[in-house]
């Protein structure tokens, strides 16, 4: 579990607070709404110890997760889908309801990730998540993705960023050769 706080310009002039939870999945979680609503409310609870006077307004969370399950996410991705929807029908306006932003690896290709935006450190750790458990094929993968290896292994934390996910694959992929790792 990984939150980030930051203050934000309010359109009039003054900040505002806002939390970013972060959660990390390799399995999907039926009932990650309200996981997500119990961190939710920790981190509330904590940030309104710390404030006196009683603040007006609590910050606001927005919940993230990445999941990396092989099959996709096939489960709720908001409070409203946890609930019976004849009951949502009839009292909805008074049930908790919230949604969460899921970043779904398994709906994307390989290429796709490659695509996005972000460090070569960060594409390779999603590629990995995506592929490291299962992908047959993960080897040929690697070799397709050289120049992020390439790219890592030039920063100037390239050891720690090499041994990191040397040791992802290592614990994802037990059956993976020293000598092709190596060879990538």
């Amino acid at each position: 579990l990984l939150h980030i706080a930051g203050l934000l310009e309010h359109p009039d002039g003054g900040e505002v607070f806002l939390y970013v939870l972060f959660e990390h999945q390799s399995t999907v979680d039926a009932l990650m709404p309200l996981r997500l609503l119990r961190y939710m409310v920790s981190i509330w609870d904590r940030w309104l110890s710390a404030q006196s006077p009683a603040p007006e307004h609590l910050p606001g969370i927005i919940p993230v997760v990445l999941s990396h399950d092989e099959r996709g996410w096939r489960a709720a991705t908001s409070m409203h889908g946890l609930f019976d929807p004849a009951l949502v029908q009839v009292a909805g306006d008074y049930l908790p309801q919230f949604a969460f932003a899921l970043d779904d690896l398994a709906a994307n290709t390989d290429e796709q990730i490659m695509e996005r935006a972000g460090t070569a450190r960060a594409l390779l750790a999603l590629l990995l998540l995506r592929n490291a458990r299962a992908a047959p094929d993960l080897m040929q993968r690697m070799m397709r993705w050289a120049s992020l290896f390439r790219a890592v292994a030039s920063a100037p934390d390239w050891r720690e960023a090499l041994t990191l996910l040397v040791e992802y694959l290592a614990v994802a992929r037990d059956r993976l050769k020293t000598q092709d790792i190596r060879r990538v």
